[in-house]
């Protein structure tokens, strides 16, 4: 029930201020003003968090910050995962589609307040991506006077 009644508060939150939203981890304090008593189930979630990580952001940020959060999250984790690499790289680009399959779920169900899942994805997306951030070393360059075979 505590889900639904969130759900519906954040929902009531996008459709008030759709464009930008109340800010940023605001929730906790507007959102109370936006739950109301459903006939069926008691009223629970005052003051807590909304249970789907992109509902939550479109009432805290709005639709443009919302668009803006998943166009930066499918251009970072989405390019990690599709962008050929080195071989070396595919075990860890698996492993990301992984992790980020059991993230999205876990958004859609959950809060996702704890840090972990967010470090876990993020660092695995940085290391998945590693060659379109660290430049590789040069080569030594050839002694001056040597004769190249050419």
């Amino acid at each position: 029930m505590y889900r639904l009644n969130t759900n519906r508060a954040a929902i009531d939150m996008i459709e008030k201020r759709p464009l930008f939203g109340y800010g940023w981890a605001t929730f906790p304090t507007e959102g109370p003003s936006h739950l109301w008593q459903a006939g069926t189930y008691p009223l629970t979630g005052a003051g807590l968090e909304v249970h789907n990580l992109f509902l939550a952001h479109a009432a805290e940020l709005g639709l443009v910050g919302s668009l803006l959060w998943l166009v930066a999250f499918l251009l970072a984790v989405g390019g990690a995962i599709l962008r050929r690499g080195p071989p070396e790289l595919l075990p860890w680009r698996i492993g990301l589609t992984a992790i980020t399959v059991t993230f999205l779920v876990s958004a859609f169900l959950s809060p996702l307040s704890a840090a972990f899942p967010h470090l876990l994805l993020w660092t695995w997306a940085g290391i998945a991506a590693r060659d379109y951030f660290v430049t590789p070393a040069r080569r030594a360059a050839e002694p001056v006077g040597a004769l190249s075979a050419r």
